[in-house]
């Protein structure tokens, strides 16, 4: 069976500095990253796993190497259109939700969607939707200071489901979660790459996300060490 790859990535580094000394945080990484597919990465702490979640999102620029998402060498484009591309064909999943204070949960989703071109009506479907999705059918009319921590961060993940993206980009998606709601999360981004094809990548320290994985890399010192490749028995 022919794959279907969303992205390419080939020979990506990234360093820091601090101070006098020079830090290695990815180090010549190559990753092919499968439509379809929910693939998780792992490690400790400063490994380097969410760097090369932003290089890979054209978030963060790498200091060498290049990033494909389909035909499109992300780094190659400028940075306005880069951003448009983005918006187009990511969703992103932050730990931490950032919401405006002024829109009700529908509308911080409606209005990424209007920023893309879909039609009032359509966007209010789909953000309503989406909210269902994540178990806020009954938060759908609330500003984000009458939400919790971890209902705010279902508000990002409804975001990232509505826009109906190329590939969703997810850093610690279930860090504010309970285990109810953290399993309802990881079981619709595995059912998203399953049914609608989505690339999935996601990073954490989370175990509860390891059963929905296809792909499994793990990271140390921003080198991948081990793999475990198209996981079949799902939870």
């Amino acid at each position: 069976m022919t794959r279907d790859i969303a992205i390419t990535a080939q020979g990506v580094s990234k360093s820091f500095r601090n101070g006098k000394a020079t830090i290695d945080v990815v180090r010549n990484l190559d990753i092919t990253v499968d439509a379809g597919a929910f693939t998780l990465i792992k490690g400790p702490s400063g490994c380097g796993k969410s760097t090369l979640l932003a290089i890979l999102a054209g978030l963060t620029s790498p200091d060498k190497g290049k990033v494909e998402l389909g035909d499109t060498a992300i780094w190659s484009l400028s940075a306005r259109k880069r951003d448009a591309f983005r918006l187009k064909n990511m969703g992103f999943i932050f730990q931490g939700s950032i919401l405006l204070p002024s829109l009700k949960a529908h509308e911080q989703i409606s209005f990424v969607l209007q920023q893309m071109g879909v039609p009032r009506g359509e966007a209010y479907s789909r953000a309503c939707q989406a909210l269902c999705d994540v178990g806020l059918e009954d938060r759908i009319d609330l500003l984000p200071s009458a939400l919790s921590g971890g209902e705010k961060q279902r508000v990002s993940v409804a975001c990232a489901l509505a826009k109906k993206p190329r590939v969703i980009f997810a850093d610690e998606p279930t860090s504010a979660l309970d285990g109810e709601n953290g399993e309802r999360v990881s079981s619709k981004l595995r059912d998203l790459a399953q049914q609608k094809g989505v690339a999935v990548v996601c990073v954490t320290h989370d175990e509860r996300l390891t059963p929905f994985a296809d792909r499994i890399l793990q990271m140390e010192d921003g080198r991948f060490l081990t793999s475990q490749e198209e996981k079949k028995s799902h939870a």
